[in-house]
């Protein structure tokens, strides 16, 4: 007994150990920090918008948020263009989902409003980022349907409050930490649905294009702890990561290739002390 237990080896220990640790690391990406008590989406559902806050549209027009709530749904899409986070995730989770559907499109059945929650934003960065999305989504003609605006701190502060999107802009460093996620509103101007995360299932942003259209109110959405955003507590500062959620898939593959390495291990390392025995216990036999 004590031989084979001596085989148990340290790559055994390791497994355990990781699999103790995952929890706490699950629970890190989860939003157990003090960060999370500034970012976040809230579901709001009902909540209304200001119709009369002004923006910039991408040509540096002065427009007001109620411009683009009149008969159809209003999908809000709360980033900034310069963003190298996910940001870009949601990007392409908009832009996939869109293509990845038929039957309803931009302007004619509802209408991208693509929010910049970065106050030092210019129309000119807006326009970069409409050619760039045009450029990716499949249907023509439909350009009409898709605005992207950029405002003052208040202007933005005075939508992304009442839907619920909690972030962080440190003006000293120009550094800015958000969730992730979209909202759907009704033509009148209040938050039908919440689709968390950076991808966004057609049949679910369709059905809640529908409801919206019939200014209903929908359920509660999962929520999902997705974001741009992390917390260095040496610095008190937050860096932009790409994703969380990230390290603990890569946590998980970690304790199951640990577990996987320490299994083989004790199966090699016993196998010759488990042949051993077996001729010990045959030749006592013979005898």
């Amino acid at each position: 007994m004590t031989t084979r237990i001596s085989h148990f080896g340290w790559t055994h220990l390791a497994g355990i150990a990781l699999l103790c640790a995952l929890p706490g690391v699950l629970l890190a990406q989860r939003g157990k920090t003090p960060i999370t008590d500034k970012i976040g989406l809230d579901q709001n559902l009902g909540a209304q918008v200001p119709l009369s806050a002004e923006f910039l549209d991408e040509s540096g027009k002065k427009v007001a948020l109620g411009d683009y709530f009149k008969e159809k749904p209003v999908v809000l899409v709360p980033l900034f263009y310069g963003c190298k986070g996910s940001c870009l995730l949601i990007r392409d989770g908009v832009i996939k989902m869109l293509n990845a559907q038929k039957k309803i499109k931009p302007r004619e059945d509802f209408e991208v409003v693509i929010l910049s929650v970065h106050p030092k934003e210019t129309p000119q960065m807006a326009a970069d980022a409409k050619a760039f999305w045009m450029g990716v989504y499949k249907e023509e003609g439909f350009e009409d349907g898709f605005h992207f605006l950029s405002g003052s701190w208040d202007a933005i502060q005075s939508v992304t409050k009442p839907v619920g999107f909690r972030y962080v802009y440190d003006f000293e460093t120009d550094e800015l930490a958000h969730p992730a996620g979209i909202v759907v509103l009704t033509p009148e101007g209040r938050t039908s649905q919440y689709i968390f995360g950076v991808t966004y299932p057609a049949k679910i942003f369709m059905d809640s294009v529908s409801a919206a259209q019939s200014n209903q109110i929908g359920e509660r959405s999962e929520e999902l702890l997705f974001g741009c955003w992390k917390y260095d507590p040496k610095s008190g500062k937050y860096r932009i990561v790409v994703e969380n959620v990230l390290k603990a898939l890569g946590a998980a593959t970690v304790l199951i290739l640990g577990i996987s390495i320490g299994f083989l291990s004790y199966k090699y390392r016993t196998a010759p002390a488990q042949k051993a025995d077996k001729a010990a216990e045959g030749g006592e036999t013979a005898e």
